[in-house]
């Protein structure tokens, strides 16, 4: 039934996905739209995560599915409202990867600020999760919360222990010497030039 499933909404006219959708379980939508993004048929795979959600609106596998598209389609606002709306179902079962991609696209989408308030939010259930703890670091680095970003940094460098990419000591540095320079010389520095 699958592989049936699999082939026959693949070969369906976009007009046609809405009406075909209902024969389908959630399951079978979602590893169909899954076929679709790995064989680079992204209209295809939009228009039937579309019609998936008119069927099973409150599915959350539907959600994150769709979700996934639009965030690939790099459909930013889309795929916040998508993840926001599973985050309302899921409530405290939300997953650390579901606060990930709903933070990746908040950021992407120019909202740092906000950004920043709900990875913090997510890291009050999740203060371990290594991505979690990078994306606040990046906004930290991009509002220039320097001080943060240097604590925060450290925190990833520490969480990555030893698979910590190479990138993470170099932008910790940087974070140590903007933050030294946003608080000028001091009374150590001043007292040693004397």
């Amino acid at each position: 039934m699958l592989q049936e499933a699999k082939y026959s909404i693949d070969k369906l006219s976009v007009d046609d996905y809405a009406s075909a959708i209902v024969e389908f379980t959630p399951t079978e939508i979602r590893e169909c739209i899954q076929a679709l993004v790995a064989k680079d048929q992204l209209l295809k795979a939009e228009k039937l995560a579309e019609a998936a959600l008119i069927q099973h609106q409150n599915d959350q596998e539907v959600l994150a599915i769709v979700s996934l598209v639009a965030v690939t389609l790099q459909k930013w606002s889309r795929a916040i409202d998508l993840f926001k709306k599973l985050i309302a179902i899921q409530g405290k079962y939300t997953t650390a990867f579901t606060y990930r991609m709903l933070v990746r696209s908040v950021r992407c989408n120019q909202e740092t600020e906000k950004a920043y308030k709900i990875v913090n939010l997510a890291l009050q259930t999740y203060p371990d999760d290594l991505e979690l703890n990078n994306e606040l670091a990046i906004l930290c680095e991009q509002s220039q919360k320097w001080e943060e970003a240097e604590k925060v940094l450290e925190k990833v460098i520490k969480l990555s222990g030893d698979n910590v990419q190479e990138l993470l000591p170099v932008r910790l540095a940087r974070a140590t010497r903007r933050k030294a320079l946003k608080e000028g010389p001091t009374r150590k520095d001043v007292e040693s030039v004397k």
